[in-house]
């Protein structure tokens, strides 16, 4: 027989997992709304590493990923996030996230993008925020040459 502690337990997971999914919705929002760092960085915290490998980079804190997406090179992207694996251990969480992007930078040539993303998060304050990013990618090509051609490509 389930107890009232155990149903608490259970619906605070899901609770959890809801907030986990709305900030990574908001994340996909501000992205799509040309890398507004102002609403990006206050998804992460003071001590997040945002890390696209060595096509986009790695920056630590929120001042550095602040920065950077102030100062990105995209001119336009839509985020598709899907199929998120959530696992969460009390205050802490980690999900993976399958991603698929329409962008265009501003030499104005549309590319798609296919990968995942690895994320960390902690609660703070009752708040869920991201503390790590890693993407991987499958293919950011130009949309015109297709990933057969050109699999990964600035």
């Amino acid at each position: 027989m389930t107890t009232i502690d155990e149903l608490a337990r259970r619906v605070q997971l899901l609770e959890d997992m809801e907030a986990i999914r709305k900030l990574k919705f908001r994340y996909a929002e501000a992205c799509d709304d040309h890398y507004n760092a102002d609403k990006l960085a206050q998804l992460f915290t003071e001590g997040a590493i945002w890390d696209g490998g060595q096509l986009l980079g790695v920056y630590r804190g929120k001042k550095a990923i602040y920065e950077y997406f102030k100062n990105t090179t995209i001119a336009f992207a839509v985020h598709y996030f899907i199929s998120p694996d959530i696992v969460i251990n009390g205050d802490k969480a980690h999900a993976r996230w399958y991603l698929w992007e329409a962008t265009t930078r501003k030499d104005q040539i549309p590319r798609l993008l296919s990968g995942y993303e690895d994320d960390d998060y902690v609660k703070v304050n009752d708040q869920w925020l991201q503390s790590y990013l890693k993407l991987t990618l499958n293919f950011y090509t130009p949309l015109l040459e297709g990933w057969v051609k050109n699999r990964i490509s600035i």
